[in-house]
């Protein structure tokens, strides 16, 4: 990968900087998105668009319940499918890596939580 990354969207400079800032502070929500796989989740939390990427998303005993449409088997991890209970207004669906190889069932429920460090801020 390059040393210095220039980010354009439509022939409008998005964000200019090292990999790993456009990673781990992407400014946009376009940013957020194109770097990394799987993509950042955009979601609404109190009025507010954040980014979370989905090795920062547990499964926990409390917190904010999905529902799971699918899984997809990495090697190293899975990649859960899973649609919130309370849908926000950008997105509903949001993708979850879970370490190591893990089977959860279409239609069963999750719960999930973040660290708030973790969220990323966007401006609509």
């Amino acid at each position: 990968m390059a040393d210095k990354i220039v980010l354009m969207n439509d022939a409008k400079i998005e964000q200019i900087g090292l990999p790993e800032e456009l990673y781990n502070q992407p400014r946009t929500r376009f940013a957020a998105q194109f770097i990394g796989s799987p993509p950042m989740n955009i979601l609404s939390k109190d009025g507010k668009t954040i980014g979370i990427r989905p090795e920062h998303i547990t499964i926990t005993e409390k917190g904010l319940t999905a529902s799971v449409i699918g899984c997809d088997y990495h090697g190293a991890d899975t990649i859960i499918l899973a649609t919130l209970d309370q849908p926000t207004e950008h997105n509903s669906s949001l993708k979850i890596r879970y370490p190591g190889h893990a089977v959860f069932s279409p239609g069963q429920n999750v719960s999930i939580q973040w660290a708030a460090e973790h969220e990323h801020m966007f401006s609509d």
